[in-house]
């Protein structure tokens, strides 16, 4: 019996689909059940650099990060000075590009997946953080907010 290796050094794509033909619908089901679970784990490398994507594009650098949270607590209070106001929309231009680099990120590992980008958000912990920012009213209702016409996820 030749070892398997040098079998399938002679196998074709020909081959393969007349026997894949040959199945019956069960097995057919089985193989293609069997087939997508090979990919997936075929795949999981190539999800790295999507997860790190992700982690780096979901905050600003620290030091920006912090000078975010202190403006975007001066916008809550209302007491942003025209020129803080101009730094927090240019810090907020940043963290949306982030944004955008992350959902596409998040897409394509759904996408590898097999599943929905809400699922995706689910199992990474950022469907809590976009519910509390829908449900802050506080964040809603701030005029400056409602200037900058942010949408949070």
């Amino acid at each position: 019996m030749r070892p398997i290796r040098e079998a399938t050094k002679q196998l074709t794509v020909d081959h393969l689909l007349d026997g894949v033909q040959q199945l019956t619908p069960a097995e057919l089901w089985e193989f293609t059940e069997r087939l997508a679970e090979w990919q997936r784990q075929r795949e999981i490398p190539d999800e790295a650099p999507l997860l790190a994507s992700i982690r780096e594009n979901s905050r600003l650098p620290e030091d920006e990060q912090r000078k975010y949270q202190e403006l975007w607590r001066k916008c809550e209070d209302e007491t942003l000075s025209e020129a803080e106001l101009t730094e927090y929309q240019k810090l907020l231009g940043k963290l949306e590009a982030r944004n955008l680099k992350r959902i596409e990120a998040l897409n394509a590992l759904a996408q590898m997946r097999g599943k929905t980008l809400r699922q995706i958000m689910a199992d990474l912990g950022y469907m809590d953080r976009a519910i509390q920012c829908s449900q802050n009213s506080q964040i809603r209702e701030n005029p400056r907010f409602r200037q900058l016409k942010i949408e949070y996820l």
